[in-house]
């Protein structure tokens, strides 16, 4: 070995010992790899996504945020109500507040954001005396050491048809509902981004009937949250089932196909729901499987977080009595009750 590198190398050992000595290095290092990504963390990202700040900082002031300044404006959504319908206008559901709130890079600029899913009561088109408790999504950024909403959005398929306005494709429920809905909102990596996607399945109650399935995804582009693309029901009914294939970029739409139809003669690529909805998301590199409306198309190996779900549905009608009792069961997959409650 060189002479000057061995004496340089030697200085080196010895000032590094002075250092640990004195306190300004800890000789208590940690020489583990990193550890995987887990929930509330970002999935795609650096373990250290601040200028300065590591994420477990930024996750604690966004939930300090939660605490100090969106629970007392929204609320904390229920977890599950249940009551008795004996005719359409009885009411049983109250929900409004907050559901979930993920944490995680989702625009990959090394800093972790905020997506809070709530529910809030707006005014219905349908009815003067029944409000909707709608879905949305509020996408929250650090700016300057502190949280702040950028975007938000209602949480709505993507749709052009005539045949079915905007509120179908809307999560919403009332506070007279009789649909058997099932609700999964779940974030997947596609080529390294998250995406957030949601599937929202419909069926007629006891009052009436119908049927609806849409399955989505939303992404996150610096600070717009936006629908990359969606696989929409744009007829339905008597018209005979159609479902249509959106794909988006930067909010407008790039590109459309009908993709199933139940009347062959109305056209159409598929003509079997299920082989259409997977293709379609294959397309977009993920690998979904359809078991019916009541199951998630993700398979759990292929979801990095489970952030919101829920199911609406009819629970040992008295069919004598004609007194129906219906339930809401939701989940929250990123622990927001741990600090809230």
């Amino acid at each position: 070995m060189n002479i000057k590198r061995l004496v340089s190398l030697v200085c080196c050992v010895v000032l590094l010992g002075s250092l640990v000595g004195c306190g300004m290095i800890s000789d208590d290092v940690d020489a583990s790899p990193p550890s995987s990504p887990t929930a509330g963390t970002s999935p795609g990202a650096d373990a250290s996504p601040g200028a300065d700040v590591p994420s477990a900082a930024v996750a604690a002031l966004y939930h300090q945020y939660i605490q100090d300044q969106l629970m007392p404006e929204y609320g904390l959504a229920t977890l599950a109500a249940s009551g008795t319908m004996e005719n359409p206008e009885d009411r049983w559901l109250s929900l409004s507040g907050v559901m979930s709130a993920y944490i995680a890079d989702l625009n990959l600029d090394g800093t972790d954001d905020l997506l809070l899913f709530c529910y809030k009561e707006v005014e219905s088109p349908y009815s003067d005396d029944l409000p909707l408790y709608a879905l949305y999504a509020e996408l929250y950024m650090m700016k300057g050491g502190t949280p702040a909403k950028v975007d938000e959005l209602e949480v709505c398929a993507y749709n052009e048809s005539d045949e079915l306005d905007r509120y179908d494709h809307w999560v919403s429920l009332t506070p007279n509902h009789w649909f058997e809905e099932n609700l999964f909102i779940s974030c997947v990596i596609v080529d390294a981004v998250p995406t957030i996607v949601v599937e929202f399945t419909s069926v007629g109650g006891i009052f009436s009937d119908g049927y609806l399935c849409d399955y989505w995804a939303l992404t996150c582009a610096d600070e717009d949250l936006e629908i990359a693309f969606s696989f929409t029901q744009t007829a339905g009914g008597s018209a005979g089932f159609e479902y249509t294939g959106y794909e988006l970029a930067n909010g407008d739409k790039v590109f459309q196909e009908l993709l199933f139809t139940e009347l062959p003669e109305d056209g159409g690529l598929y003509h079997d729901f299920g082989e259409a909805l997977e293709v379609f998301f294959d397309g977009f590199g993920i690998d979904v499987r359809y078991q019916g409306s009541a199951v998630s198309i993700l398979d759990d190996t292929a979801v990095v977080q489970r952030i919101h779900t829920y199911a609406t549905k009819c629970t040992d009608a008295d069919w004598d009595s004609s007194i129906y009792p219906f339930a809401f069961e939701a989940t929250d997959g990123t622990d927001l009750r741990a600090y809230c409650e």
